[in-house]
């Protein structure tokens, strides 16, 4: 049975290739994501990075597994969430999850 929403959100696994000597490792957080109608979504300019900054903005509702230099996790703020956008291999890593979900999604109707 297909439940719908009026605030659709999913939690997903967000692999992030960090920056590291001699190429990067790989960690990774959990997001919880709004997902947005077809009409919404098209509103964002992804080749921008003023685009793919809101679009994060508009969606993110929720950050987990994100720990600073004292090893304990950090509350999900809207300032965190700047920090992690802020950073092109975390921004994008973001965008490639979210679109994947909504993709994945749009492909199982």
């Amino acid at each position: 049975m297909l439940k719908i929403t009026e605030t659709p959100v999913f939690t997903h696994v967000v692999k992030i290739p960090v920056p590291a000597d001699e190429g990067h490792r790989d960690e990774q957080i959990r997001a919880t994501f709004l997902a947005l109608p077809d009409d919404e979504l098209a509103e964002f300019n992804l080749s921008t990075l003023s685009g793919q900054k809101d679009l994060l903005r508009k969606v993110t509702k929720g950050l987990r597994d994100i720990v600073g230099d004292d090893d304990v996790e950090l509350p999900f703020t809207p300032e965190l969430l700047e920090q992690l956008i802020g950073r092109s291999w975390a921004r994008g890593a973001m965008i490639n999850a979210y679109c994947f979900a909504i993709a994945a999604a749009r492909r199982g109707n």
